[in-house]
């Protein structure tokens, strides 16, 4: 096997990994990534993401945090935010997860950012909250903030 040496390498590599499904490939090759290149941003993001798909949620927290630390271009933390929101959820820790998304917020609106804030908010029981991201779906995206709400009613069984 030829050993990798440059961040754009891995890069390249990982992501022929991620787009064939090789998910187990793709994080060891993060971690490689991670250990060769601490200080690189995407190298902190690929493992993240690489663990997300294997459900690695600890892993994902704690290297999308580290990710979003070290992003400097909004895009960046946007990305990274995403991503580990979606660890805290699956850990339970709703309030970390809304107070990352909430600091993205401030930079870029966009309905999937909006339409988590809803769901965080409805976890951390503060519905105003919940309505106020709910409103602000519904003036970015109609039909994205109907299809929240169906998919919320639909969760709900009626008494």
């Amino acid at each position: 096997m030829v050993e990798i040496t440059k961040p754009s390498a891995y890069l390249k590599q990982i992501y022929l990994y991620l787009k064939n499904g090789d998910n187990e490939s793709a994080y060891s090759t993060s971690k490689d990534f991670v250990a060769k290149f601490p200080q690189e941003m995407p190298a902190h993001f690929l493992l993240a993401l690489s663990a997300l798909k294997l459900n690695k949620f600890d892993e994902t927290r704690i290297e999308g945090r580290k990710a979003f630390n070290m992003a400097v271009v909004p895009e960046d933390m946007f990305s990274c935010a995403l991503i580990c929101s979606l660890a805290y959820f699956e850990l339970k820790e709703y309030a970390k997860g809304y107070e990352l998304l909430t600091l993205v917020e401030k930079t870029k609106k966009t309905d999937q950012l909006e339409e988590l804030l809803v769901l965080f908010s409805l976890a951390i029981n503060n519905p105003e909250e919940a309505f106020k991201h709910e409103e602000e779906l519904s003036r970015l995206n109609a039909r994205a903030a109907d299809d929240l709400l169906m998919r919320l009613m639909e969760s709900f069984p009626p008494e």
